[in-house]
């Protein structure tokens, strides 16, 4: 019996690799401006969620690479199962709108679901705060 796949280690290592790698977006000359930014507190940054109906992995990546010319984009993390893509990013220095200009124009298909403010609000911070689901969670850790 011959196997034609890739064994389980090598398809560990790719999905973490490509974990590691593409959903930290900067310039390639930037990368620690990027890193600062995201070590600073949440409050101005936001997360903009898209449906990207046809996002595979090589969609994606085109599409990070064409974020990364936006100013105050942070992070990009795509959802290949749910073929969405958050993009993290701050506010004042881009927008959603400018987000999906950039993203429609590889993708016509590309619609904005929305936006999520990032941090703690009014009371205690919550351990969810900041997280795109926060709203349709159940709020069972998984």
């Amino acid at each position: 019996m011959t196997r034609s796949s890739l064994p389980l280690p090598a398809l560990a290592l790719i999905a973490v690799t490509l974990l590691t790698t593409l959903p930290v977006l900067g310039a390639d000359d930037a990368p620690a401006a990027v890193a600062a930014e995201l070590a600073r507190p949440a409050a101005g940054r936001e997360i903009a969620s898209f449906s990207v109906p046809e996002l595979s992995l090589r969609l994606a990546r085109k599409m990070a690479k064409a974020l990364v010319s936006e100013a105050g984009v942070l992070r990009a993390l795509p959802n290949l199962s749910q073929k969405q893509l958050d993009v993290e990013f701050v506010v004042g220095a881009t927008s959603p709108k400018a987000l999906l200009n950039v993203l429609a124009g590889i993708d016509k298909a590309t619609k904005l679901l929305g936006v999520h403010s990032i941090g703690a609000s009014a009371g205690s911070p919550s351990k969810c705060d900041g997280c795109p689901l926060k709203g349709a969670c159940t709020g069972k850790e998984r």
